[in-house]
């Protein structure tokens, strides 16, 4: 998921567990992508990946987000946890 948004693509979702959900009311709430419910049949999932592909919107959040964190590295940011994690138990 952030590998996708990272690269500025949409996200289509599916939630199964509560965490995921959570996770899908943020990323739709935020315009980053579309979540089809659980148990969803074809029709409806085709209808949403056809919205996603659709509307300019989507990508253009997901752009947005892409070009906010473009420095982000993975590496950097483990670093910098392990550094604060550290601190507080010295």
């Amino acid at each position: 998921m952030a590998q996708a948004l990272l690269r500025g693509r949409p996200l289509m979702m599916t939630p199964y567990q509560l965490e995921q959900a959570m996770l899908v009311h943020r990323v739709t709430a935020d315009g980053y992508g579309l979540a089809s419910p659980t148990g969803a049949d074809g029709d409806e999932i085709g209808r949403h990946f056809l919205a996603l592909l659709s509307e300019e919107r989507f990508r253009r959040r997901a752009e947005e987000f892409a070009d906010r964190h473009r420095d982000h590295r993975p590496q950097r940011a483990v670093a910098q946890l392990v550094e604060r994690i550290e601190g507080a138990l010295t």
